[in-house]
């Protein structure tokens, strides 16, 4: 396996895991509007949103990405001393 595979896959790992944390936020915040019989403003929960769909265009992207490199895997060349 190519050095850039195994770094896209330790991305796609890191973005997956921000998507999971936006939504662990998202969650947070819904139990405390809870506990505190309120709401969340909708200019909050829409920045929350827009943070969840930008993380997941992340994961997408390093998804394609991936399989890109994994299709067409770099070139490699070799050095003649």
């Amino acid at each position: 396996m190519s050095s850039l595979v195994s770094r896209l896959k330790s991305e796609l790992a890191n973005r997956q895991l921000a998507v999971e944390a936006a939504y662990k936020e998202i969650n947070r915040q819904e139990k405390i509007a809870k506990r505190d019989k309120t709401t969340i403003p909708p200019f909050q929960m829409e920045q929350m949103m827009n943070e969840v769909r930008f993380c997941r265009n992340q994961v997408q992207a390093v998804e394609a990405s991936l399989a890109g490199a994994s299709k067409y895997p770099p070139l490699s060349f070799s050095r003649e001393d």
